[in-house]
């Protein structure tokens, strides 16, 4: 008797919780510090408007729909937002870093991740060095996707690069034009030095 409601009991509190993340689509995602790459804890928030409410160092907007943190240890979160959202304002804030806001990021499917995969976060700190070392991690990333892309179905590459605006062609056409070479040139840029240092974990800002 005693084993029958225990599982009752279990099962009356588990279902709600179910049911909730039918509703819901999930989105996993990865903050990381934009100069290192290395995760970072943060406070993760989504909202259903792109109205900001408060411009702050940590702002919000119409709509909150959820709010997370991520891992320290990994920089890893999910966001979960209702399913009837087609689109959803995600913002990512944490204390030593510039607040990042992403609107318009779709809800269509679940386990699809964030965008962008990993979200980097800029140190407020970080200064020249830092700023040149984190756009150049960018850029290869950038690189090294663009010409996986081109190499992977020439013909269709070229075709869809046509259809795309003109500076955004210019900017794919230098990008790709020695992918390899302009990897290499950025490698300076990446090294470690004694003002790269990221700073001790801090208290995310909260709504």
């Amino acid at each position: 008797m005693d084993r029958w409601c225990t599982c009752l009991l279990a099962f009356l509190l588990v279902s709600p919780v179910v049911a909730q993340q039918a509703d819901q689509n999930r989105h996993p995602g990865k903050v990381v510090d934009a100069e290192t790459g290395m995760g970072i804890e943060a406070q993760e928030s989504a909202y259903g408007g792109n109205k900001r409410t408060v411009d702050a160092d940590c702002p919000q907007y119409d709509e909150h729909l959820y709010t997370t943190k991520s891992k320290a240890m990994d920089g890893k979160f999910d966001f979960h937002i209702r399913k009837e959202r087609l689109s959803y304002t995600a913002v990512y804030c944490q204390g030593g870093y510039w607040s990042r806001s992403d609107l318009g990021r779709e809800n269509l499917r679940s386990e699809t991740p964030v965008d962008p995969e990993p979200v980097p976060l800029h140190r407020r700190d970080a200064g020249k060095t830092g700023m040149r070392r984190a756009i150049a991690r960018q850029l290869r990333i950038v690189i090294s996707n663009l010409d996986y892309l081109r190499k992977a179905d020439k013909a269709s590459f070229d075709t869809a690069t046509s259809d795309l605006p003109a500076a955004a062609r210019a900017a794919v056409a230098a990008l790709t034009a020695d992918p390899d070479g302009l990897e290499k040139s950025l490698e300076p840029m990446l090294k470690p030095n004694a003002s790269s240092t990221v700073p001790a974990k801090e208290t995310a800002v909260t709504r």
